[in-house]
């Protein structure tokens, strides 16, 4: 259990969650990842985040200053004997790609991921998050979400802006995103490579994503 007392938590190498265990992180902690090969793995495990409006979980770069791709990710979902993950009020920035997801289903929701190198989400294999009233932003470099394999996320009332591409489907299945923000009441079809299920869309930025 990460207690908001023992906060901020200096991750200096990959921080593995295995044999059943489940890492429950309060409201309100810190956890600051030494540039490099570093994140949070769930193997055989899950992760319980459960921050809030007032005192969201923020994960980023130990770097005094910080740049985009300083460490490797934030989280990533790598095992096939996973229990159920959910992430809420988190705050994640500075990553090579936020969230790593090859196995499971983790439960995103109320999160803002900003300034990533790559991607906020990528999805490989058979994955299938969830990502919900969250705001991810400012990834220049190449899409807000990336997909592969089989990966079959859902993605509902998000505010997806200022990414170079919203969606990058590389999946043999189509991608659900129906009903989230873009950026403009309609949105660029060149924000959406690959099979998207976008519409029907937002027309107005959805109040109850989390913002800067």
């Amino acid at each position: 259990f990460l207690l908001v007392a023992k906060s901020p938590y200096l991750v200096t190498r990959p921080l593995i969650i295995d044999k059943g265990a489940t890492l429950s992180i309060q409201a309100g902690f810190v956890i600051r990842f030494k540039a490099g090969d570093n994140s949070l793995v769930v193997r055989e495990g899950a992760i319980q985040a459960f921050g809030t409006a007032a005192r969201p979980i923020t994960m980023t770069s130990a770097n005094s200053s910080p740049r985009p791709g300083d460490y490797t990710s934030a989280i990533r979902f790598e095992g096939s004997g996973q229990q159920p993950s959910v992430l809420k009020h988190i705050r994640i920035e500075y990553a090579a790609t936020a969230l790593y997801v090859k196995e499971g289903n983790p439960e995103i929701s109320h999160a803002f991921i900003a300034r990533n190198l790559q991607s906020a989400l990528e999805c490989v294999g058979k994955s299938a998050p969830k990502i919900s009233y969250s705001t991810l932003t400012e990834h220049p470099n190449n899409a807000a979400v990336i997909c592969s394999g089989r990966a079959q996320p859902t993605l509902y009332r998000n505010n997806i802006v200022k990414n170079a591409w919203g969606v990058i489907n590389h999946s043999s299945l189509p991608l659900e995103a129906r009903e989230n923000w873009w950026g403009a009441a309609q949105p660029d079809e060149a924000l959406f490579l690959g099979a998207v299920e976008y519409k029907p869309f937002l027309k107005q930025p959805e109040p109850d994503a989390v913002g800067k």
